[in-house]
């Protein structure tokens, strides 16, 4: 229920349903202080869902994701709509199962590389 709204800004053209999930104000800084590797992951729309989410999710570090999130995006320019289908699938298997449906607390093992 909390990524209804979400679904309003995929109608809207703002969002797709597969691709990187947009980055909350402390993990992203300014933009403008991003690595070329990093700005990357902007090259094409913000998910409801991604690589990322069906890889590790909030068990990942901040440039772990940045890492799935790029790899995404080769991986469609090759794979388009089948790789999306395949996020999809999965994305529903973690969901009925629950996986990482938890926040990494600051410090943690996983998020002392960020």
């Amino acid at each position: 229920m909390d990524e209804l709204p979400q679904l309003f800004n995929i109608l809207k053209g703002d969002m797709a349903f597969v691709g990187q999930r947009p980055p909350v104000i402390y993990e992203l800084g300014r933009y403008e202080e991003l690595s070329e590797e990093q700005k990357k992951r902007f090259a094409v729309l913000p998910g409801v869902t991604g690589y990322a989410q069906i890889n590790g999710k909030n068990e990942l570090s901040w440039d772990e994701k940045i890492k799935l999130d790029i790899e995404y995006i080769e991986k469609v320019k090759k794979w388009s709509f089948l790789i999306d289908i395949k996020i999809v699938f999965l994305t529903f298997i973690k969901v009925i199962r629950m996986e990482g449906c938890y926040e990494l607390k600051k410090g943690s093992k996983s998020d002392l590389s960020s």
